[in-house]
């Protein structure tokens, strides 16, 4: 008990402050390969999930430890089990720029087009991160790179971050552009048949700011719109 209750205030002071994590859990997170075995052959369950809806199977997917990943779905861990966000072990992988345990998910047959509570796929957490190879890896497995139920796409993800490999990327991979104001905000649109991207969502106090120079991301998305129409 001492033990795990050393390793529960480790995880809270990483800034995980969640509570019903499990030694399992905890083994998973630290990748610990041989103590997850060991508590999985003793009763332990994969099952398991802590206050957010965690279970061993995204613990161990948030920290790349693949090799946990892989041992738990051996014993038949939820391969695409949903937290309370609706995030899946393959989109909080997706997240973080895990690319081997991506893969291996992917390989493992996890749901690429899944969609959390925003309606977010994992390609648009990886377009949103930065994550270039995980978004093209993800593409080329049939990932979802349209658009959110709110019109947010991977693009305008990647575009407002600044993440210009990712924009590279998604452009390569035909995303689509329409840029427009309406109703006192600057916000990307995405327009079928329109070959190239879209970008931002950023608040315009005044008039005279609506005039103001426009984020570097839009700039270089207009250049590069340009330069594909010449």
């Amino acid at each position: 008990r001492a033990v795990y209750a050393a390793l529960t205030d480790a995880l809270y002071l990483d800034g995980w402050g969640v509570q019903g994590v499990s030694a399992l859990m905890i083994a998973a997170a630290h990748g610990h390969e041989s103590t997850v075995e060991l508590l999985l052959g003793h009763g332990a369950s994969a099952s398991d999930e802590d206050s957010v809806g965690g279970t061993a199977l995204l613990h161990a997917a948030y920290h790349s430890n693949w090799r946990v990943v892989e041992l738990l779905l051996r014993h038949n861990a939820e391969l695409d089990h949903q937290q309370k966000d609706g995030r899946t072990a393959l989109m909080i992988a997706a997240s973080r720029g895990h690319l081997g345990v991506t893969e291996m998910l992917l390989k493992k047959g996890a749901k690429a087009g899944a969609t959390d509570k925003k309606g977010w796929t994992a390609v648009m957490h990886a377009a949103a991160n930065g994550c270039a190879r995980v978004v093209e890896t993800l593409l080329a497995h049939g990932g979802v790179g349209d658009k959110a139920g709110d019109g947010v796409t991977p693009l305008m993800l990647a575009a407002a971050a600044g993440k210009d490999p990712v924009v590279e990327v998604l452009l390569d991979h035909g995303a689509a552009i329409q840029v427009r104001r309406r109703r006192g905000r600057r916000r990307g649109r995405c327009c079928q048949g329109v070959a190239a991207v879209v970008v931002v969502d950023e608040e315009v106090e005044s008039a005279d700011e609506a005039h103001a120079p426009e984020p570097l991301g839009l700039m270089w998305l207009r250049c590069r719109m340009k330069t594909a129409t010449a």
